[in-house]
């Protein structure tokens, strides 16, 4: 994400998930610094890394996480959602109610939740 432009809500959605049930847009109207809305399925003892909603500074935190990978592995196994959760501490983490199954090559659903 490089661009100047700044927006009070980002949403971090990953191109192979099918989303099953609106989005609740009073998470944006009620939205507070340094929250991070992530599903509560999906998280293998740590955070889902398929979605998340967040302003500027929490989605560049998420979405940039590989940049702390080199230094986390050294003292921990490498597990996606377990070192998201490592790299998002600190923020207020709260359950987004969106319901997704992932959408595999050959077009098959994956069923995630």
């Amino acid at each position: 994400m490089h661009s100047s432009k700044n927006y009070l809500i980002y949403l971090y959605l990953r191109p192979d998930i099918k989303y099953l049930n609106k989005f609740d847009v009073n998470i944006i109207r009620n939205y507070k610094k340094n929250e991070l809305y992530t599903p509560s399925w999906g998280t293998f003892g740590g955070l889902n890394d398929r979605m998340c909603l967040g302003d500027k500074q929490t989605i560049l935190k998420y979405g940039n996480r590989i940049a702390n990978a080199a230094n986390y592995s050294k003292t921990n196994k490498l597990h996606s959602e377990t070192f998201l959760k490592n790299v998002m501490f600190g923020h207020v983490i709260k359950d987004i109610k969106l319901k997704a199954h992932r959408v595999r090559a050959n077009g098959n659903l994956s069923i995630d939740c």
